[in-house]
């Protein structure tokens, strides 16, 4: 049960502003020592038999001591409230903004590189490959958790339907960090191992999609028979797993799990292509090989989440900055270095367009060669008495005769091309 633990504050403004208010109000409220305290406000938009409810939608704390509060309410959720397990760092104001602008930007420029990332892959890429998969399936999951977070992290008014938001992207990352670990995994098989390997891609399958869920619906029903019951699921400020009850480290755990992994994945196969290149490069081109593969593999394999677990040291607020920037981003990072700068994506669309002209080539020759078929008819029905044609006439014919022979030479012995 809640009660009200300090007086409760109204004002108002005369004369009413006709614009909004650059900066929050802050408003200081005095509790009774040991009791915890949350800043919240009156809704008079939520429906209930009350003509509104208690909300904590956008209210935070700026500062608090034992028995003083001072709260300021706004509506700026950042990406980098995912990592966080404890109780929030309080974050300046200016900071909260530049952080949700980053946020918001970054996962619309990411949506829109997993999106390119999906087509590019359905479209010149076999599916039927293991790291095709591997990778579309990346994509996808990261694209559904990032909309579903831009749609429904501040959705706290209805708390059935915050409880699904959490619900979502709690399972749509874990699912996309699967497929990390399984990136890391078939890139050590490829690299390190090489023969002899064997990808049980259904296990794949079943680990990212199936293994995820069971750790989601566990963490919910761990609530549910708690106090507070399902909704201590979520948190008050914003749609995402609890502090309480450590089911923050649902999410976590995995996280931290797979980065490790990654992490020893990561310096075996950067190893391995430095010592394949010791005999062909300088010192200075494999530190310069080494770096690129690292640049090149942090983004699949989710590395930079690491930054979200420091953010909440004292030096949070610099890798809170780190730690939204890379993985909002993440998305638009792997549709560059792993579509626009991958040789084998290139070559199939070279295929693709190679293809292409050279069916659109045999078109033109087919319609060339039935022109000259009519005009050949016509010729021949012709009146005796017509004169009979020029030379120049004939050698016009039997060129054109000769280049529809050859263009029908090359279509009868053209190599199909794979797309």
């Amino acid at each position: 049960m809640n009660f009200t633990l300090s007086n409760i504050i109204g004002s108002t403004l005369d004369p009413r502003p006709q614009v909004i208010l650059q900066k929050n109000l802050s408003v200081i409220l005095r509790y009774d020592e040991g009791l915890e305290a949350h800043c919240v406000f009156w809704d008079f938009t939520a429906k209930s038999n009350f003509n509104g409810s208690w909300s904590s939608k956008g209210c935070s704390v700026v500062n608090r001591t034992k028995t003083e509060i001072t709260c300021t309410c706004n509506h700026l959720t950042n990406f980098a409230v995912l990592m966080h397990v404890g109780a929030d760092n309080e974050v300046p104001a200016d900071h909260k903004v530049a952080l949700k602008v980053i946020t918001y930007v970054g996962c619309a420029l990411s949506l829109i590189g997993e999106a390119l990332t999906a087509v590019a892959y359905c479209v010149l890429m076999n599916l039927k490959e293991d790291q095709t998969q591997i990778r579309f399936n990346l994509v996808v999951a990261i694209a559904i958790a990032q909309i579903t977070f831009l749609a429904g992290i501040d959705a706290t008014e209805v708390k059935e339907l915050c409880v699904f938001v959490a619900a979502m992207i709690h399972y749509f990352y874990l699912v996309g960090f699967a497929w990390m670990l399984f990136e890391g995994v078939y890139l050590y098989l490829m690299v390190v191992k090489v023969f002899n390997t064997v990808i049980r891609l259904r296990l794949f399958y079943g680990v990212a999609w199936g293994l995820s869920l069971f750790i989601v619906v566990l963490s919910i029903v761990i609530a549910s028979i708690q106090d507070g019951g399902i909704e201590s699921y979520v948190q008050d400020h914003f749609c995402w797993v609890s502090f309480k009850h450590n089911l923050i480290w649902t999410f976590v755990a995995p996280v931290l799990l797979v980065c490790t992994i990654n992490s020893v994945l990561l310096a075996r196969v950067v190893r391995e292509i430095l010592r394949m290149q010791a005999d062909k490069t300088s010192h200075l081109q494999r530190v310069r090989q080494g770096v690129k593969a690292c640049v090149v593999l942090f983004p699949l394999l989710g590395l930079t989440w690491v930054f979200g677990v420091i953010s909440v040291t004292d030096a949070g607020l610099v890798f809170q900055y780190i730690f939204t920037i890379f993985n909002s981003l993440q998305g638009l990072f792997i549709f560059i270095l792993h579509v626009l700068r991958n040789s084998d994506v290139r070559a199939a669309y070279s295929r693709k367009m190679q293809k292409r002209n050279a069916a659109k080539s045999v078109k033109n020759s087919q319609e060339n060669r039935n022109t000259i078929g009519l005009w050949s008819s016509k010729v021949t029905n012709e009146p005796s008495c017509t004169k009979e044609p020029s030379s120049a006439s004939l050698r016009s014919s039997v060129g054109v005769k000769s280049k529809i022979d050859n263009a029908l030479h090359e279509e009868r012995t053209m190599t199909p091309v794979d797309t």
